[in-house]
């Protein structure tokens, strides 16, 4: 403030919408009186709550996506026979599975969701974790 005083600035709330714009040294006085200024603590919780939501909202996006698994539902029974889950593993190897959600890879018993046609699936873990959401 000492280097340029009387240089044009913006308000420090301009970022959500305050159009105060004056010298630099007017900048204290107009953030005593500012309704921006006051409000912020609480706008900057509701941000912080709506990237929340978005991230959920995301979250269960791709649950559904994967949940259709393009245009196949995935199910917890089989739909065909013989179905991939089902085949008993060949010299003592189990079958493994990644997760459309989060890519881990899974044993059957780790698997919630499937589609026998598309070999897709979704894991307990994250079936629970998207279901207990709502």
């Amino acid at each position: 403030m000492k280097i340029y005083p009387k240089q044009i600035i913006k308000c420090t709330c301009a970022d959500i919408y305050c159009q105060w714009k004056r010298k630099r040294e007017d900048l204290h006085i107009h953030l005593e009186t500012c309704w921006f200024q006051k409000i912020r603590p609480i706008i900057d919780q509701l941000i912080e709550e709506i990237q929340k939501i978005k991230q959920t909202q995301s979250e269960q996006q791709r649950f559904i996506e994967a949940f259709m698994n393009n245009g196949y539902n995935l199910s917890d029974l089989c739909t065909i026979n013989p179905c991939y889950f089902a085949r008993s593993p060949i010299e003592n190897k189990p079958y493994l599975m990644t997760c459309s959600l989060c890519n881990q890879q899974l044993h059957f018993v780790q698997i919630s969701l499937h589609s026998c046609l598309t070999n897709s699936c979704i894991c307990k873990s994250c079936f629970h974790q998207h279901t207990q959401q709502q």
